[in-house]
């Protein structure tokens, strides 16, 4: 008859540990004693469970997981996005910004996309990440049609499925490249609400003969869309597509000047001529991006140009003048940032906005006197679809799991939900902070959720973008076969729970976690790109979280059961810092095990007592 420590354990916010399990032919009465030796207070679950978990679900934690698997170093520090259905197969779109050049007709910086794949091994050890490069070469134009995901490819003009553009399969329709070959880099650009788009190609001399494409519909897959003309204006640094009081298109070129579109369609040198931009006064170096932000007044404002000198150029516009030429300001970079390092320039909300290698955002809403550095992070994609566990359909996440599983997400971050399957048909996701939602006298959860559904339009990406959570249930069915998007960025106010549900049918759902940004290494800031959860038949009962780094490894982050049962719940309960919580006169039969989660860091926890 065994007795006295039977089990110990530290649990921190990431884990999720057995402590003790109660072995065969023997029953346990013991005692818990759990203790908070962290800075703060932290609330302990406590779970008696006859649930069975595989051994593996506690090995290799925050070990490299390449399975002797050959990796492909991916330049993830310039991810843009990530662009796909699910956590099993995405995108990323990459980005570079002009190096110096040497010469005037000196070519860019390649582009070239990504495919982060998540793959089990042949015999079933577990799953691994693959990074790799599309088959394609220049930054993929991705797009939404008929509830599918396609990418416009600029080498060879031709449109393709997401699968096709990834593997090297045939386009969807005839392709004409104007001068593009497949080992040319591209640079794009795009109207922000709008359909047209322009291409340049890096890889042809920047002078006289240089080949533009002006794109009526980049979305277009059923026919052949593109109009090239000649460029003889200087060697192209960037083509950025900006909307003052008016869609316009900006093309920089390397000895600093600036032309300016007389429309949202230029298809000629000659629509750019009229408005020429010198570099303004304090202003060194060639155009890397543009931006601008409306002020208070509709179709006022200021546009944002950015230079290879580490500076910024800006100026108001209206709607009589959308794009001034002179009359320009300058501010500085923030401190320590240099162009080599940007990535992207853009506007969000009031701020403008520089995001540099290593994802490292930079706002500034007061004209680059204050910079307020935060991450970047990608949308990371997530598909969800229904299928019937135990005759009861439930909603499950697309590709990862047969069985109803946890979501995690992190404050801060934006997440896109597909619901483009044909099982999702009839059951809209909703979110409630009760279980069931209304079918238990709940409320709708929508705050921080933009809703986009149907195909793309002449003038959007999207047939409705709307954050009014209703026209999202009615637009579900109008939209069956379509595209069925909801953008979540997760508000800081968001509850620590949250319950899926479908309003058409009771028992649908499962738990979301909503937990802070974790800043603690391994997984600090300068090197998470994007979390993934992957499940396998193989890895038992654990939904095993990953993050892939900027190095084009993966970790595995944190050990996490799923579907811990609300019947097997024995404590839940707030422990200060420094404090001891003591359950006495437990019993446990053969087999059952004593699990721990806690919200903190630091939590001891043992159970003594006796088997007999």
């Amino acid at each position: 008859m065994p007795n006295g420590l039977l089990g110990k354990k530290v649990v921190n916010a990431r884990d999720t540990e057995v402590v003790y399990t109660v072995p065969a032919a023997r029953t346990s009465t013991f005692n818990l004693n759990v203790l908070n030796n962290g800075e703060s207070a932290a609330t302990v679950n406590v779970y008696v469970s006859d649930k069975v978990y595989q051994t593996r679900d506690f090995e290799d934690y925050l070990t490299p997981l390449n399975y002797n698997k050959t990796w492909v170093a991916a330049d993830t520090s310039n991810t843009l996005d990530l662009v796909g259905q699910s956590t099993s197969k995405m995108m990323t779109a990459m980005k570079t910004t002009p190096v110096e050049p040497a010469a005037a007709n000196t070519a860019s910086s390649p582009i070239a996309g990504k495919k982060i794949e998540t793959l089990q091994t042949a015999n079933g050890d577990g799953n691994f990440f693959l990074v790799s490069s599309p088959a394609a070469v220049g930054n993929p134009l991705p797009f939404y049609t008929a509830g599918a995901l396609y990418v416009r490819s600029a080498p060879d003009g031709g449109v393709y499925t997401f699968d096709n553009f990834f593997s090297g399969g045939a386009a969807t329709t005839a392709s004409t490249s104007y001068g593009q070959t497949a080992t040319d880099n591209v640079l794009w650009a795009t109207n922000e609400n709008a359909n047209f788009a322009m291409s340049y190609v890096q890889g042809v001399p920047g002078g006289a003969g240089s080949v533009v494409n002006s794109i009526a519909d980049y979305r277009v897959t059923a026919a052949t869309y593109n109009t090239a003309f000649t460029w003889g204006l200087g060697a192209i640094s960037k083509i950025a597509g900006i909307k003052t009081s008016e869609e316009r298109f900006i093309i920089g070129t390397t000895t600093g000047f600036n032309y300016m579109s007389n429309d949202a369609t230029p298809q000629t040198q000659s629509e750019f001529q009229s408005n020429t931009m010198s570099p303004p006064t304090g202003i060194s170096g060639f155009m890397i991006g543009a931006a601008a932000i409306e002020g208070s007044t509709v179709n006022e404002g200021n546009i944002f140009i950015a230079y290879s000198g580490n500076k910024v150029a800006y100026a108001g516009y209206t709607a009589a003048a959308p794009f001034p030429v002179t009359g320009y300001s300058v501010f500085d970079f923030p401190s320590g940032v240099v162009f080599t390092d940007v990535v992207d320039i853009r506007a969000e909300g009031t701020s403008f906005v520089i995001v540099v290698a290593g994802g490292t955002k930079h706002s500034t809403a007061d004209l680059g006197i204050t910079w307020t550095a935060s991450k970047h992070y990608a949308a990371m994609p997530v598909g969800i679809t229904v299928a019937s566990i135990s005759g009861q359909n439930k909603f499950v996440n697309d590709d990862l799991s047969t069985n109803v599983t946890e979501l995690t997400f992190v404050r801060g971050r934006t997440y896109r939900l597909h619901q483009q399957a044909a099982a999702n048909n009839g059951h809209p996701l909703q979110f409630s902070e009760v279980s069931g939602g209304p079918h238990s006298n709940g409320t709708p959860y929508s705050t921080g959720m933009k809703f986009m559904l149907g195909d793309p339009t002449a003038t959007a990406p999207f047939t409705v973008e709307t954050t009014v959570n209703a026209d999202w249930v009615s637009g579900h069915v109008t939209h069956d076969g379509k595209t069925r998007i909801i953008e979540w960025t997760v508000p800081a106010s968001a509850p620590n729970t949250l319950y899926t549900y479908c309003p058409n049918h009771t028992n649908m759902g499962y738990a979301v976690s909503i937990v802070d940004e974790d800043t603690v290494a391994p997984h600090d800031d300068a090197t998470a790109l994007a979390t993934v959860n992957i499940y396998n038949a193989d890895n038992g009962d654990a939904d095993r979280r990953y993050d892939l780094t900027f190095n084009g490894e993966a970790y595995m982050r944190e050990k996490r059961f799923y579907a811990l049962p609300l019947l097997d719940k024995y404590e839940k309960s707030e422990i200060a810092a420094g404090e001891i919580l003591e359950r006495t006169a437990i019993m446990a039969s053969v087999g059952e095990q004593v699990i721990v989660t806690t919200s903190g860091d630091s939590i001891v926890v043992r159970v003594h007592g006796i088997e007999e």
